[in-house]
């Protein structure tokens, strides 16, 4: 959750099963790979933005249809 002066980044999916659905930017952990570690590669990787993160908000455990969804969701905020 990228926080910028009371705003939240949210983007919207351009793939796959929740295409056109919003959704906060980010991915799936790589081995040896801190969850921290994570959010920054994966936002730099989709959006070309370095940000930092402030603290861990809370984990969400949500049952889809087809799949689990085991996430952290972390406070960060724009590097610069």
């Amino acid at each position: 959750m990228i926080v910028d002066h009371n705003r939240f980044l949210v983007a919207q999916r351009g793939y796959g099963e929740f295409k056109d659905l919003w959704e906060f930017p980010g991915g799936k952990v790589e081995l040896n790979e801190q969850p921290e570690e994570t959010i920054i590669r994966e936002i730099k990787e989709e959006l070309n933005a370095d940000i930092i993160v402030d603290a861990l908000i809370t984990n969400i455990e949500h049952d889809y249809n087809t799949f689990h969804l085991s996430m952290e969701l972390f406070a960060c905020h724009l590097n610069g």
